[in-house]
């Protein structure tokens, strides 16, 4: 197991605390992730013979 999962499985263990100590960064995540939806439903609402495929990538951050 590498770096990478080792942390995404910490980071996925811990997500309630990293909420409770950073509510500001977890409120501006949600927040820019429902943008971007808001865009795509857009995108896909005007022309329905598009085909829509997207990932949202969460990178881990350093705070402190």
């Amino acid at each position: 197991m590498d770096g990478w999962e080792q942390q995404k499985i910490s980071a996925k263990d811990g997500v309630l605390d990293l909420i409770e100590k950073y509510p500001d960064i977890a409120r501006r995540c949600v927040m820019d992730k429902l943008a971007v939806m808001q865009d795509l439903r857009k995108v896909a609402e005007s022309d329905d013979q598009q085909e829509l495929s997207f990932t949202i990538n969460v990178v881990p951050l350093k705070v402190g």
